[in-house]
């Protein structure tokens, strides 16, 4: 195999291990409702990997919306910001009560 594909593959094996140990450290923080809740193993591994990567998603987005705000902009610039913040975070809150609803109704 030639270097990129070694690379790429390493890289992919390191998401599949980190991601979830990553998953477990948000679902810490907020009292183990994963681990708990989950019946399974594929439930488990599920809810970390969807907890990571909306957390991610998050922390994505509130630095973009960061980056733009500035001290010197007018005030209702950095209200706008600041809804776009709030809305952003309904959203994946929503989005994340939605996807946990959808596996208790599997039964995962």
């Amino acid at each position: 195999m030639n270097q990129t594909k070694k690379q790429t593959i390493k890289t992919i094996l390191i998401g599949i291990i980190v991601l979830p140990l990553i998953g477990v450290l948000y679902d810490a923080y907020s009292g183990f409702h994963v681990l708990r809740n989950s019946k399974t193993i594929y439930g488990i591994t599920a809810g970390l990997l969807v907890t990571v990567i909306l957390a991610f998603a998050g922390e994505y987005v509130s630095e973009l919306i960061n980056a733009k705000d500035k001290v010197s902009d007018p005030l209702y610039k950095r209200v706008f910001y600041l809804f776009i913040l709030l809305a952003t975070v309904f959203i994946l809150g929503i989005l994340y009560w939605f996807i946990f609803s959808y596996f208790e109704r599997l039964k995962i």
